[in-house]
C-alpha cells in the first residue's frame, strides 16, 4: 500500500518503517506492529527512530515541525484504531 506524507507530499510504496524491524514489539520487516494481545497497532516510535536512520530515502520532514510522522496511506485509508498512520517521536 502506497504511503505519503501529509505536510510534503513525498511518496513512498509502503511505509517506511515497515523497511525495519521493530525493536518494539519485535515484529519482523515487513510485518505491522503488534501489541502483547498479537492485535495490530500504530508503527512504533522507536521502529520509526530506527528506519529515520536505516532507510536512505526516508528523513523527518523539512515541511512539519510536529514531533510525529505525518505518514498515511496515499489513499487516505485508516488503521483499525481509526487513526492515521503515525507515531509519536518524542
Amino acid at each position: 500500500m502506497a504511503v505519503a506524507c501529509r505536510n510534503c507530499g513525498q511518496e513512498w510504496e509502503r511505509d517506511p518503517a515497515l523497511e525495519v524491524a521493530c525493536p518494539t514489539c519485535t515484529a519482523e520487516a515487513g510485518q505491522n506492529c503488534q501489541r502483547p494481545s498479537g492485535h495490530p497497532c500504530r508503527i512504533h516510535a522507536e521502529r520509526d527512530r530506527r528506519a529515520l536512520e536505516e532507510v536512505c530515502d526516508y528523513s523527518v520532514c523539512p515541511a512539519s515541525d510536529a514531533p510525529g510522522r505525518p505518514v498515511w496511506s496515499a489513499a487516505g485509508e485508516e488503521d483499525r484504531d481509526g487513526d492515521t498512520y503515525q507515531a509519536t517521536l518524542s
